[in-house]
């Protein structure tokens, strides 16, 4: 009877030392996710600061294009209808350029 009563209480305590290992576990799982998280999150701003660097900087690109089609305009020969093209081309190649690049941000400006 003893050595049945005394199994019975090494089985609870067995049992309370596993449930409150699982616990304790739990929490510092919990811990280390909360700093991924923040690692992630900061990761993420700067690359949304990165992706909005490159869209000023691509539409600055897309003013010079513009200036400098202006630039051409003034002359009537047929090398400056070929450069206004190519010109037109590259700034359409930067708008979709940057539109792909606000999809992927999630639309924002």
């Amino acid at each position: 009877m003893f050595g049945t009563v005394f199994r019975a209480i090494s089985l609870l305590r067995a049992r309370d030392v596993l449930a409150t290992g699982g616990l304790t576990r739990t929490f510092r799982d919990k811990g280390r996710g909360e700093e991924k998280n923040h690692f992630k999150r900061i990761e993420m701003e700067q690359l949304k600061k990165i992706r909005q660097d490159k869209i000023k900087e691509m539409q600055a690109q897309i003013e010079d294009l513009k200036n400098e089609i202006k630039a051409v305009e003034r002359g009537f020969s047929e090398d400056s209808k070929s450069v206004k093209k190519s010109l037109l081309k590259q700034i359409q190649q930067l708008e979709n350029s940057i539109e792909r690049i606000k999809k992927s941000m999630g639309g924002v400006d």
